[in-house]
């Protein structure tokens, strides 16, 4: 067997075998590859368009008990025609933020990592980021009142989103006591903070009684 192109070896990734079975494979041409499933099956062959590149569609970021996701690898021709590359094996560097179970990943603790998919002949790295939702509350903050929440060492992102007609935060202030927290530039909304070893986050509503409820939506998320 000769050495694959990965034209070829593109090629045989869109192969609709259950396993890859590379080794039972015989590239005739750049375009045209013969392939067995098994080895009682008679040569089928397949022809493909040129690929000159695979690639991963993105996907979002993963969520600690979030549903599994299954990576799509696209193989993309000059012209910008596109197939789906089938895929059955992959491998993660670090299975306590992310795992593999049959064709999908599935988030297991906040992190990032590097999955492999290997799809015929070719090993693609996907770079995969899982956060863990530590807290989610709807809060509705009569006058002086004050919610807190305990954190452990690590990195976080809280962000707090006002519900009601007004999109503003002035009777709503977040304070900390065992952090540093930095606020998200991009949004007013967003902080950014690192824990040492153990913190308490808190919001107070801190207009008066004529101020009125006010209410929030809440999410603190241990980031990598």
């Amino acid at each position: 067997m000769r050495i694959p192109s990965l034209r070829s070896v593109a090629c045989l990734a869109l192969v609709a075998c259950a396993e890859p079975f590379d080794e039972r494979a015989e590239w005739e041409r750049d375009d045209t590859v013969s392939y067995r499933c098994a080895p009682s099956e008679a040569p089928a062959a397949k022809r493909c368009f040129p690929a000159v590149r695979v690639e991963t569609e993105s996907f979002p970021v993963l969520t600690v008990g979030g549903r599994p996701i299954r990576p799509t690898l696209v193989a993309l021709a000059a012209d910008g025609a596109r197939d789906t590359v089938r895929w059955r094996h992959a491998s993660s560097s670090d299975s306590m933020v992310a795992r593999l179970h049959g064709d999908s990943i599935v988030p297991v603790g906040a992190g990032q990592t590097t999955l492999t998919v290997h799809a015929g002949g070719l090993n693609v790295p996907l770079h995969v980021t899982v956060v863990e939702v530590v807290a989610h509350d709807s809060l509705a903050l009569a006058p002086g009142e004050f919610r807190t929440w305990r954190l452990g060492k690590g990195r976080y992102e809280i962000t707090m989103d006002s519900i009601g007609p007004s999109a503003d935060f002035r009777g709503l202030e977040l304070t900390a006591e065992g952090t540093r927290c930095a606020r998200d530039g991009r949004t007013g909304s967003r902080v950014h903070c690192l824990v040492a070893d153990t913190a308490a986050v808190g919001v107070r509503n801190r207009l008066g009684a004529a101020g009125g409820v006010q209410r929030a939506e809440l999410w603190i998320v241990r980031a990598p």
